[in-house]
């Protein structure tokens, strides 16, 4: 009856760590202490656009635009891993793009190119810059950066 149990728990998959990988890039960028003296705060941090319109400038958003998650080995139902592409998006409201390019930069500097891990999830090689644009938006009177970055990663 033992084995049967242990057979049992062995064929249910891990949850999808999804969860884990938005904290995992929420920490990366609330941690760092240069991005939060360029930000003036670390609460100028966002997990998607607050709706607000008291944001205060320079701010970054981030948030998960696209998931999938796999089995890595098809012999082991709990082996899974997940290709994460995460948007950054920052805006500030400065005359000229010089303070939110610093800010991309030190974010750049935070995830392009290196391998990221909590006590949940692990990225399996390097995370990686796939996507940058900047432009003025002249609607709500801001200067934008969107990026996107590319991780797989798999649970601890």
């Amino acid at each position: 009856m033992a084995n049967q149990n242990t057979s049992s728990q062995a064929s249910i998959m891990r949850p999808r760590s999804i969860k884990a990988i938005k904290k995992l890039i929420y920490t990366n960028l609330t941690g760092d202490v240069q991005l939060a003296q360029l930000l003036g705060s670390a609460d100028s941090i966002f997990h998607d656009f607050p709706m607000t319109e008291k944001i205060v400038h320079p701010a970054v958003f981030y948030t998960i635009i696209n998931e999938a998650t796999f089995p890595y080995n098809e012999n082991d139902s709990n082996s899974q891993i997940t290709e994460v592409v995460f948007g950054i998006d920052i805006v500030d409201d400065a005359p000229n793009t010089e303070r939110i390019d610093d800010i991309d930069n030190r974010i750049f500097e935070i995830f392009n190119g290196k391998v990221l891990k909590n006590s949940e999830v692990v990225s399996k090689g390097s995370c990686k810059r796939t996507f940058y644009t900047q432009f003025y938006d002249s609607e709500i009177g801001v200067w934008r950066t969107t990026t996107r970055y590319t991780m797989v990663t798999a649970p601890i």
